[in-house]
């Protein structure tokens, strides 16, 4: 059951209608470009869209935290649930195979004890400011104080989560 608040319009904070394809191209189809690709392009660009990867670099958990961030980064509530992209497998695939974007400094370090130390983090300012696991807590609706918890305290989550009032 999809217990999210749908995407309300910025301007009239009424809900945004799922649609089959939102953005903004109405009727653009990226696979309908095929015929234009060469073999190597239409390979990869195929396999992202009809091959579900599964997770193998995040724990359970650290998946469950993980997809619950990516959700409230980049919600999708106005795409119908088979049209949502799932993003979180991209990433975990990248910190699998240990594939870098981009540099890194020197010091800092590598990605996917990066990604490790910020699931760790969102789930101890869950439980410590709202005392369940992140990814149990609702998203922040806009125009609420979500960003005071208890007894008035900031939350430091920026508004990403509030406590569940059930």
């Amino acid at each position: 059951m999809d217990e999210r608040q749908p995407l309300t319009n910025p301007a009239t904070g009424e809900a945004l209608a799922k649609r089959e394809q939102p953005g903004y191209y109405p009727g653009f189809s990226t696979l309908k470009q095929k015929g234009y690709w060469d073999a190597a392009t239409r390979k990869v660009v195929e396999d992202r869209v009809s091959k579900q990867k599964s997770i193998r670099f995040f724990t359970a958990e650290e998946a469950r935290t993980m997809l619950a961030v990516v959700d409230r980064v980049l919600p999708q509530e106005d795409r119908m649930e088979e049209r949502r992209i799932r993003i979180l497998p991209g990433i975990d695939e990248r910190l699998y195979e240990n594939r870098l974007e981009g540099y890194r400094f020197e010091d800092m370090p590598p990605d996917q004890e990066v990604y490790r130390i910020a699931a760790r983090a969102f789930e101890e300012m869950a439980r410590a400011l709202h005392d369940r696991a992140f990814s149990r807590a609702q998203r922040a609706r806009a125009g609420g104080d979500s960003q005071v918890g208890p007894a008035g305290k900031a939350t430091g989550c920026a508004g990403a989560m509030e406590a569940d009032e059930h």
